[in-house]
């Protein structure tokens, strides 16, 4: 039988692969089950290709090896907390206890040593009457094996337990101006030397976008934190917003980052280089936290716009689907299912109909006025007149344009959505078919004829934590 030839990724059967791997689903695989590689592409679950194997990205750092105890030892050694295989985070403290038992009654002169395989000794209490060990600490990403061993004299027995340490997915200060690789930004968008980035740095009729085009947020649950700025004028122009887009890859984005307009947290057709219609823009899968600080709608003396604000003052909202006002916004006597009327009737008039025969934002149908999107609906966020017992994804604020840092936390557990702003919980709704799919992250600002600056900064975001050692 000729010698195998070199090792390569794909196979077909076993005589393909070296040093004893094996050939599965058409790949070499060890016996341990790690899969041969030549680039990281080849590896699956975010794992890296090294040394010719796919290997968890956190293996670098994986816990090194633990002596065996001594079998005769007239110790016990047990730990109560981490479990092993289990996952925490760098930022969280942990405690980390253990019970020691003897075979004799005395746990005199006992000394306890709790240990990291990356982060060396850690400081803890041991109390003799008990035998209960406990330490607190907050320990560096990756892969440790805790070990506690207890010794006296020459006798000595330990216990093991291995826990992966996961960091922020995303943490970004913006101290240092961003790799065009990973944070792209677009029209108006910059980076200010000072550690932030601005959407339209107190310019008028401008729009600017900035988003992360190396990696994508997980779906799921999702746990984010940033800093915003806006301001110095009490009435500026227009908002801005973090978004996240459910989209294949960084070119069909960029499609949809062109369908922008100057509002900057809004999604639409009606940009000029934007190439989707209205159909695709519908059908995205899109989440976003705005910060709306220009009332628009009649009630709030901008009468050339339809009611999409449910108040006249700066407000938060949660929306979904790719459009700053997904869920449309309609008073009740606004006309929706009634049916289409004579065209007319001034812009500035609570009664004006467009050509069609219905107010701003319905289209006739059958002879009916009808929602133009089928997110549009007052009913299921509770814009305005909510129905009973419909969540209110939205808060009203006051003024936030007061050039000065806020602080912004979003927590989406389930279906549930929280806000929270400057440690204050704004709002906590609940969506029943809500499922967020996750995708690129980035932030959006506008301005219309009043400008005011729109900045981000201090971007933390906890992705899926994975037991990664071995």
């Amino acid at each position: 039988m000729p010698s195998p030839g070199p090792a390569t990724v794909s196979c077909t059967d076993d005589t393909e692969c070296l040093n004893g791997q094996s050939c599965v689903d058409s790949l070499c695989v060890a016996n341990d089950g790690k899969t041969m590689c030549i680039t990281d592409a080849q590896c699956l679950n975010g794992q890296t290709c090294m040394n010719g194997f796919c290997e968890a990205l956190l293996l670098n750092n994986d816990a090194g090896p633990v002596d065996e105890p001594n079998e005769n030892s007239e110790f016990g050694v047990t730990f109560s907390t981490p479990s092993d295989r289990s996952t925490a985070r760098t930022w969280e403290t942990l405690t980390i206890s253990g019970t020691i038992t003897s075979d004799t009654d005395s746990l005199e002169g006992i000394e306890v040593i709790l240990t990291s395989s990356l982060d060396g000794t850690i400081d803890g209490t041991f109390n003799t009457e008990t035998g209960l060990f406990v330490a607190e600490a907050t320990l560096t990403e990756g892969n440790h094996a805790l070990t506690l061993e207890a010794q006296r004299d020459d006798d000595r027995s330990s216990a093991t337990v291995n826990i992966t340490l996961c960091s922020y997915q995303f943490d970004e200060d913006f101290s240092e101006e961003p790799d065009p690789d990973i944070w792209r930004k677009f029209d108006s968008a910059i980076y200010i030397e000072d550690g932030w980035i601005d959407m339209t740095n107190n310019q008028t009729s401008t729009w600017g976008k900035f988003f992360n085009v190396a990696q994508t947020v997980q779906p799921g649950n999702l746990d984010v934190q940033f800093r915003i700025y806006t301001g110095p004028l009490e009435a500026g122009a227009d908002g801005f917003s973090m978004t996240i887009i459910d989209t294949p890859d960084v070119p069909s984005l960029e499609k949809i980052l062109n369908c922008f307009t100057g509002l900057g947290n809004h999604i639409s057709p009606l940009r000029n280089s934007c190439e989707l219609s209205v159909e695709e823009l519908g059908a995205l899968q899109a989440f976003s936290i705005e910060f709306d600080t220009y009332p628009n709608g009649f009630q709030c003396a901008a009468s050339v716009n339809p009611p999409i604000d449910p108040t006249c003052e700066d407000h938060v909202a949660i929306t979904f689907n790719g459009s700053a006002m997904p869920f449309y916004w309609f008073p009740e006597d606004w006309g929706d299912y009634e049916a289409c009327g004579t065209p007319g009737g001034s812009w500035t008039s609570y009664d004006y109909r467009a050509e069609n025969g219905c107010k701003y934002g319905l289209e006739c149908v059958d002879d009916l006025c009808l929602p133009k999107y089928p997110w549009w609906d007052r009913e299921l966020l509770g814009y305005g007149p909510p129905a009973a017992g419909a969540p209110q994804f939205w808060a009203e604020m006051e003024n936030i344009e007061d050039s000065q840092w806020h602080d912004v936390h979003i927590v989406l557990a389930g279906t549930n959505a929280t806000v929270t702003f400057d440690d204050q919980e704004i709002i906590n709704a609940t969506v029943p078919e809500f499922d967020y799919k996750g995708g690129y992250l980035g932030f959006t600002g506008g301005s219309g004829a009043i400008g005011n600056y729109h900045r981000f900064d201090d971007l933390k975001v906890k992705g899926t934590c994975y037991y990664t050692g071995p």
